[in-house]
């Protein structure tokens, strides 16, 4: 078997850092120092990086666009968005991609 990368895109950072450090998800939430510590020793793991930034405004705004919802749908549009802009392939627990990608483009964990 050959060795996989595991490109962590800019809106995950930004989506874990928004979830853990926030007071109405987590009764005693992490500090940013933490959060960006654990993230950071995940970029220390062979194989692991960093996505680069990507232009996914054009699939991005057909995603938002043909499914005309917004709130807590619009991260996984744009991280949809950003697989498809970058030739990736997302794997998940979240359902909610399979409305979102092509089945070659997803792996769904149960």
């Amino acid at each position: 078997m050959g060795q996989a990368t595991l490109v962590l895109l800019p809106v995950v950072f930004a989506g874990f850092i928004r979830l853990v450090t926030n007071p109405r998800v987590f009764v005693n939430p992490d500090s940013i120092e933490d959060a960006v510590a654990f993230l950071d020793a995940i970029l220390q793991v062979e194989g692991a990086v960093a996505g680069q930034g990507v232009n996914e405004w054009p699939s991005f705004r057909s995603l938002l666009l043909s499914h005309g919802r917004g709130g807590n749908f619009v991260t996984d549009a744009w991280i949809a968005a950003a697989v498809q802009s970058c030739g990736e392939h997302l794997v998940t627990f979240d359902r909610d991609f399979e409305d979102l990608l092509p089945a070659r483009d997803l792996t769904r964990l149960q």
